[in-house]
C-alpha cells in the first residue's frame, strides 16, 4: 500500500511547522524588541496559516471508494493538523497579546 505525502500532510508538516514556530518563538522576540517591528507575530500568523493548509490537505486525497485504511490515515492526518493548527493559534494570540520587551 502505498501512502501519499498529501495524505499524511497532517500527520508529519502540522508538527514540523508547529516545533519551528516554537523555536522561532524563543529567538525572534529579542530581535522585534531591538527593532520594534513585530516580526515574531507576523511569522507565527504566516505558519498558523501554512499548518491549517497542511491539516485540510488530505481532504483533496479522499476518494469515494476507499478502503477503511486510507480512509483511517486521512480522517487522523485531518484531526492532528487541526489540533496542530488550534496549538498555533494560540501561539499567535500570544505573540499579539504579550510585550516581547519585558523580561
Amino acid at each position: 500500500m502505498v501512502v501519499s505525502l498529501i495524505r499524511l500532510s497532517g500527520l508529519v508538516a502540522a508538527p514540523l511547522i508547529w516545533a519551528a514556530n516554537t523555536q522561532l518563538g524563543q529567538i525572534l522576540p529579542y530581535s522585534d524588541c531591538r527593532t520594534h517591528v513585530p516580526l515574531s507575530a507576523a511569522v507565527s500568523i504566516l505558519l498558523t496559516l501554512v499548518t491549517v493548509v497542511a491539516a485540510l490537505s488530505p481532504l483533496a486525497e479522499r476518494t469515494p471508494v476507499a478502503s477503511r485504511t486510507p480512509l483511517f490515515v486521512n480522517r487522523l492526518s485531518l484531526l492532528t493538523g487541526l489540533a496542530f493548527s488550534f496549538a498555533m493559534l494560540m501561539q499567535s494570540a500570544a505573540t499579539l497579546l504579550i510585550d516581547t520587551c519585558q523580561r
